[in-house]
């Protein structure tokens, strides 16, 4: 946050700056004691000499920004570390200069830094220079002439001179006086040694400080009293800057520069309070004609009653880093016994001593690495799968020295030119200052019509716990608005949308720039506007978002931002283009255009124009103009700067709306390609745009053509193509020769030879080498991340590990790998050695495993057979629209194959595997969102769920009879829902059958049917609640009690519908229930608990399970999410297929042990720590460290057993069984296996689930004496 940092600079600047120099002597080996001693003794800034790190060496340090210069042959190297919360930035040497130095083994490194605002920048400069260099003495001169006004140099300079310290003057220590004397130079030194010397010789003053006069009153400087490790000891320099004025704001920034608030701390607000208070202040109002008073005062209300009962964060005013979090007491303790050692060494000068101190600094540096190496297996050890993911990612940083993972920016030179780039210097055209405001009348329409309750509830409830606007109200805080100020949020919002008079602070917004990844110098804008601006525009964007899909505004080929659509669905429409022009013997040319800040340069006159032409109400488009035409942009630096300017053009990147008002406008740009005949894809600002041919000269051309006409509509719509980003591909498997170019707006755009389009690497020929060697490149650091946080005995739990391999690497892998299944052979045994690898790491197995083994163990299948079903998932998916076309797009590249049937796409043979799926999945012309009224969509149906009958809960209903069950659920409902007629639903679903029911009592009516065996409890549901409301229809209107046992159900009907994937069925059953409402017929839902005897439930359940059974087939369809189960048992089949037909030798063991694919690993959910894990991971396997194995591995001299003469293999059954060393033992352990009732036989006790039996195993191998 801005004014955090704001607040920690002027925290730091108006007291003193400590800086510590120190020659370090190796900064990775000290690099613990740094940071105890930045910690310890507050410094901002560290001047380091001798660094003694190779320039590929990559050193981090939390909340630091460090500089380095470093040599070629690892040693010497200078360091300046300065604090994050400074602005700061290197100083560079001209060649000839860095030249001269370099030749002189002279190193050097400055940096400029701002300590306070209204002090000039001071500098810097941090050097060290080798006894065995040879400074001619003109270049002293020039090497002192770096200090100038406001200078700091320190480092080790290998000078001796009586002036401070040395009993005598060498060489260079007096050109070193002569050069300061003659330049007027300070030396900050008071004579006070800074190296130590070993015994019977003088300790000396090598290492010097000099500053420019200007500033020699500010410093002072001290000699601490350890070299902490070092042969050189440390020293403390304060700037002392008390003297200095109180800082001047920036120039960029206003003379009303915007309010800055504390955070409020949520988790100690008295919510209870804060309601009453806005409810008191409330039913107090007047009514006011002016929506922008009221809204005035409303906001007044809520930040009065937030002030008195949630209270604020404390900051944290100590900016610098805490010890690492390794760092015990036994840590300090060693420093401070070193420290003392040190001392008497001072004192005496002692060789015994000498030696004393030396040894503690020995034990000090092993003392401090084996604590961060156990407490780094500590942490690792405690992991399990309940650990929060987000602490294990701080943690692990904190010990990797990596607070941020994105660098924060040196200083703040950049923000100006953000700032202008963001909203650049522009002369608005009269229709943007002056918009034309459209008629406010309007025949009724779903855009303008007053908002209700439930889109308002909706829209607070799908506000997530963001950052707040510049009035600092939270979306939590709207959560918790009593019901008398959302009627009156409400009516001030529909008096908005009537006037379009828009509150002035809904077109100010707070932008922060954040780094863009891989980058310290170029920012993305994220605007944050005020929460209940953002419920405003929610309510806005539902009703547009509806309005667009239900009449099908936008293009096909518009995926992003949508609905149904995303990545894949571009990327597999693209690709299959790709394979139909392969099939056909054609070329692809395809460019890829890339406009340049597109959201911010979207004309909104234009926009509002062709939404108007798209016959969207005048009043609702005066209400977006009134919006975004004119926005406020407060910029916020990380250093507390700020800058305000205006915007005429640009959607807000933070704005719910921008979305998909960018979608319509460049639906524009479609239009304007389609209507010229020219393919293209557009997915948010990234467009691709295509022509296939059988000759390339035409292709080119096409595109060519293409091309023109997208420039020509790029400059009508204010856009602005970035050239120099832009690259064309030719696809093909022919060879060919190209002399053309494809051109845009005069520039040439090259051919390259592979193209990342959408996270996906594109080559000519779709081999996929490219996109697996990126795929390899990112699983091999992940796996790198594995081995860090555990070892084969120590580290995370399996389980853990496994989560993290599934959601970030498995994750990874599975995107678009339906898309890049044609890969050879070869390359996808890349992707199963890499999971292979992983799961090694994670199971601690041994190198010897059997690949297919380790699979079955961890219940992660080959990678080709899951990559099978998830395309089977997204076809299913495409066959949920009645045109389906990217199934067609594959399922007729099956038809038509020329190629070897090796190289099919994966999508190609699925979609011929689940070709006759269709008929039986419930298909639309659209998301079955979007064939419903809106109405319907946002009714909220009453809906009884709280789990209490008066005093009885569910679960009491478990130890009560069936007769006190009935009587109890009786009373409440005569209680409760006296004059309504009680429905009772149920579905019921077996393996090989399903059937709904619903049974009605007061009026003796019941219905069953049956539905395909692969329907979900869900769905059957879903059918007995629809064909329930369709018989109610028939009835005269009433007060109509639903009853069901599924809660998913009800909760799916009380969801919002906007921000959820619900099933079709659930839709349909809110359109009737709508549709019931609004002709007066009352429909509650109650929920009951099943299977406790509840007659109406139990005898739907009855009626439903019988007419699952029925034998004629039914003819209602399902969702397509039903038939995934289906799939997932088939790839399970392929993948037991296989590990059924292995040969017979490899993992014969193992397969009988476990014959059959493991639906979770053997472990889950106990309680076992690692060690014990992977020791019978490798027992069960077979693959483990006795004489058996260890033998074959070359490990062992021997497979006999040691503890005996006979020659008996010493595997696991021997050890277990047979041993007649370890009879007594055996007794021992057979009888404690018999109390936990397991057979003493091998395949029993592998098999086993007793973590007692588990550990009596494996003490009894491991007190034998053996390995496992």
């Amino acid at each position: 946050m801005a004014f955090l940092q704001k607040y920690k600079n002027q925290n730091i600047s108006n007291n003193y700056t400590n800086i510590i120099q120190w020659n370090v002597r190796s900064l990775p080996a000290r690099l613990p004691s740094l940071q105890h001693l930045l910690s310890d003794h507050k410094c901002s800034i560290a001047l380091l000499s001798e660094t003694w790190l190779l320039p590929s060496r990559a050193l981090t340090m939390p909340q630091f920004k460090i500089y380095r210069s470093d040599r070629s042959d690892g040693y010497g190297g200078v360091a300046i570390a300065v604090h994050n919360s400074f602005k700061s930035k290197l100083i560079p040497l001209d060649i000839a200069t860095r030249n001269r130095f370099t030749h002189c083994k002279i190193d050097i490194i400055g940096i400029e830094v701002h300590l306070i605002n209204s002090h000039p920048p001071l500098k810097f400069w941090s050097c060290y220079i080798p006894s065995n260099s040879n400074v001619p003495s003109n270049l002293w001169h020039e090497f002192f002439n770096l200090i100038s006004h406001n200078t700091l140099l320190g480092g080790d300079f290998n000078a001796f001179h009586p002036a401070w310290g040395s009993q005598l003057a060498s060489r260079r220590g007096s050109q070193i006086y002569d050069c300061i004397n003659s330049l007027g130079l300070c030396s900050l030194n008071d004579g006070s040694p800074t190296h130590v010397g070993r015994p019977n010789s003088t300790n000396s003053a090598i290492d010097l400080s000099f500053c420019s006069p200007d500033i020699i009153w500010y410093l002072s400087w001290q000699v601490l009293n350890d070299p902490h490790g070092s042969d050189h000891i440390p020293i403390i320099i304060t700037a002392n800057f008390n003297r200095i004025t109180d800082p001047v704001p920036p120039c960029s920034a206003l003379d009303s520069s915007p309010p800055i608030y504390l955070p409020f701390n949520f988790n100690k607000a008295n919510w209870s309070s804060y309601s009453l208070q806005i409810h008191n202040s409330i039913s107090s109002l007047t009514n006011s004609s002016s929506p922008v008073f009221s809204y005035s005062t409303f906001t007044s209300i809520i930040s009065n009653s937030a002030d008195s009962t949630i209270p604020k964060k404390r900051l944290n005013t100590n900016p610098y880093p805490p010890s690492p979090p390794w760092w015990n007491s036994d840590c300090t303790e060693a420093v401070k016994n070193r420290t003392f050692l040190f001392r008497n060494f001072r004192r005496s000068g002692s060789m015994s001593d000498f030696i004393n101190y030396r040894n503690a600094c020995a034990q000090t540096t092993r003392l401090l690495k084996n604590e961060k190496r156990k407490k780094w297996k500590k942490f690792c050890s405690n992991l399990n799968p309940s650990f929060p993911i987000l602490h294990l990612w701080s943690t692990a940083k904190r010990y990797k020295n990596c607070i941020n993972p994105v660098r924060p920016p040196d200083n703040d030179d950049w923000f100006d030119s953000f700032c202008f780039k963001v909203a650049p210097c522009y002369v608005p055209s009269i229709s943007e200052v002056c918009p034309s405001d459209h008629s406010l009348y309007s025949p009724p329409h779903v855009l303008t019509n007053i908002f209700t309750m439930s889109e308002l509830n909706l829209a607070i409830s799908s506000r997530k716990s963001t950052a707040s606007g510049l009035d600092n109200i939270s979306p939590i805080m709207l959560k918790h608005l009593p019901s008398n100020a959302l009627v009156y949020l409400l009516s001030i919002m529909n008096n908005i949308l009537s006037s379009n008079q828009v509150p002035p602070s809904w077109t100010s917004y707070r932008v922060i720039p954040i780094p863009k990844p891989n980058s310290n110098d170029s920012f993305r804008p994220i605007a944050l506007s005020s929460s209940l601006c953002k419920v405003f525009e929610y309510m806005l964007k539902t009703r547009l978002d509806w309005w667009l899909e239900s009449n099908s505004v936008l293009p096909s080929n518009l995926f992003a931002f949508r609905k149904g659509l995303g990545t894949m669905e571009c990327l597999s429409t693209f690709i299959g283009n790709i394979y139909h022009a392969f099939n056909n013997k054609e070329f692809l040319v395809a460019t890829f255009v890339d406009i340049r800040s597109a959201f911010d340069s979207v004309n909104i006159p234009t926009l509002i124009t062709y939404l108007l032409s798209l016959n969207v109400p005048p009043k609702f488009c005066n209400v977006l103009s009134a919006l975004f035409n004119f926005r406020n942009l407060v910029f916020f630096s990380p250093f507390g700067s700020s800058n305000t300017r205006s915007t005429f053009t640009g959607l807000p990147q933070g704005s719910c709306l921008s979305p998909i008002l960018f979608n319509v406008y460049m639906s524009i740009v479609e239009k304007h390609l389609s209507q010229s005949g020219h393919e293209c894809l557009i997915y948010a600002d990234d467009l691709v745009i295509f022509s296939s041919n059988k000759h390339l000269n035409l292709a080119i051309d096409n595109l060519n053509s293409a091309l023109k006409d997208l420039n020509d509509i790029l400059i009508k719509v204010s856009f602005d193509v970035a050239p120099e980003k832009c690259k064309s591909i030719i696809f093909t498997r022919r060879r060919y020769l190209n002399n053309l170019n494809t051109h845009l707006n005069n520039y040439v755009i090259p051919f390259v030879p592979s193209i990342t389009y959408l996270g996906i690497t594109l080559d000519p020929k779709l081999r996929w080498i490219p996109h697996i060697s990126t795929l390899t490149a990112f699983v091999s650091r992940w796996s790198n991340f594995l081995r860090s946080v555990t070892g084969t005995w120590w580290g995370s739990h399996p389980s853990s590990l496994l989560s993290i391999y599934f959601s970030i690497i498995r994750s990874k892998l599975d995107y678009g790998c339906f898309l890049f299944g044609s890969a050879s052979f070869s390359n996808w045994k890349k992707i199963n050695q890499l999971q292979a690898s992983c799961i090694r790491t994670i199971m601690g197995y041994v190198s010897s495993t059997p690949c297919p083994a380790m699979e079955v163990e961890s219940t992660c299948p080959p990678f080709n057979i899951r990559c099978r079903w998830l395309a089977g998932k997204f076809l299913l998916k495409s066959l949920s629209y009645s045109d389906h076309r990217i199934f067609d797009t594959y399922y007729s590249l099956y038809l038509n194959w020329r190629y070897v049937p090796k190289s099919m796409p994966v999508l190609s043979v699925i979609a011929h595997s689940i070709s006759n799926f269709h008929q039986y999945i419930i298909n639309s012309t659209k998301l079955p969102l979007y064939e419903q009224s809106y109405d319907s969509l946002i009714f909220s149906p009453q809906i009884h769920s709280d789990n209490n009958f008066f005093d009885l809960s569910s679960n009491d209903f478990k130890f009560m009879s069936s007769s006190s069950v009935n009587a109890a659920v009786l009373n409440y409902l005569n209680e409760r829902f006296f004059n309504f007629i009680t429905v009772y639903t149920d579905g019921s679903v077996s393996p090989l059958s399903a059937g709904y029911a619903f049974y009605i009592p007061d009026l003796q009516l019941s219905f069953s049917n049956n539905l395909p065996p692969t329907s979900s409890s869900f769905t059957a549901e879903c059918y007995a609640i629809t064909e329930a409301l369709k018989l109610i229809q028939n009835f005269p209107p009433n007060n109509y009690l639903i009853v069901s046992d599924s809660m998913s159900c009800l909760q799916a009907l009380n969801s919002n519908p906007f921000n959820s994937h619900l099933s079709p069925l659930i839709l349909r059953i809110k359109s009737l229930i709508f549709t019931l409402n609004q002709i007066n017929y009352n429909i509650h839902f109650l929920w009951v608990p099943s299977h406790t005897g509840i007659f109406g439930n139990e005898v739907a359940d009855h009626l439903a399970k019988s007419s699952s059974n029925l034998i004629f087939p039914s003819i209602y369809q399902l969702p397509h999410s039903d038939f995934t189960p289906l799939l997932k048992l088939y790839s399970t089949n392929i993948w037991f297929s296989l590990w059924n037909n292995l040969p017979a030798e490899f993992a014969s063991r193992y397969r009988n042990i476990t014959p059959n694919i493991l639906k979770k690993t053997w472990f889950n959910n106990l309680h076992l720590h690692r060690p014990y894990i992977v020791q019978f991971n490798r027992l069960r396997i077979g693959h483990h460290l006795l004489p058996s194995h260890s033998f074959k591995l070359g490990l062992n001299d021997s497979p006999f057993c040691t503890l005996h003469l006979n020659e008996c293999i010493c595997d696991l059954s021997h050890i277990l069984l047979d041993c007649p060393t370890l009879q007594l033992k055996r007794n021992i352990l057979v009888n404690e296996l018999k109390t936990l009732d397991i057979p003493l036989n091998i395949h029993s006790i592998l098999n086993t689930k007793s973590t007692t039996a588990i550990k009596l195993i494996i003490t009894f191998i491991l007190d034998a004496g053996f390995i496992i």
